[in-house]
């Protein structure tokens, strides 16, 4: 008769478990770099090309918007006005002393009680 030998083999496992661990983390890593390759290839596909229309049309309105004056809203007197315009607004708004406070209002005389009756 022989006898069996059921000790488990541990330093195989543990190195199986490793390169596993190795395998399966590489293969994380290698995928996302796949995707932000593909990622960034669309992107510049898609938005940065010179013959995007759009963007350049966009480019233009907004441009169109930072740089000239024109009612937002009329009857209500509300205006766009140049960036630049606004930056010389504010700057000039904050450079300005602040106002003094206002002198506190005289507090209303107490109310005199009726006569005391004798």
């Amino acid at each position: 008769m022989t006898t069996e030998n059921d000790t488990p083999k541990n330093k195989q496992i543990a190195a199986l478990v490793v390169l596993v661990c190795i395998t399966v983390f590489s293969v994380i890593i290698g995928v996302n770099e796949y995707y932000d390759g593909a990622l960034r290839t669309e992107l510049e596909h898609k938005v940065n090309a010179e013959n995007n229309g759009l963007l350049k049309k966009l480019r233009s309105e907004e441009q169109t918007k930072l740089s000239t004056y024109q009612w937002v809203d009329k009857p209500k007197n509300i205006v766009r006005i140049p960036l630049d315009r606004a930056k010389e607004l504010t700057l000039a708004a904050y450079a300005a002393p602040a106002p003094a406070p206002a002198a506190p209002a005289e507090p209303a005389p107490a109310p005199q009680k009726a006569a005391e009756k004798n």
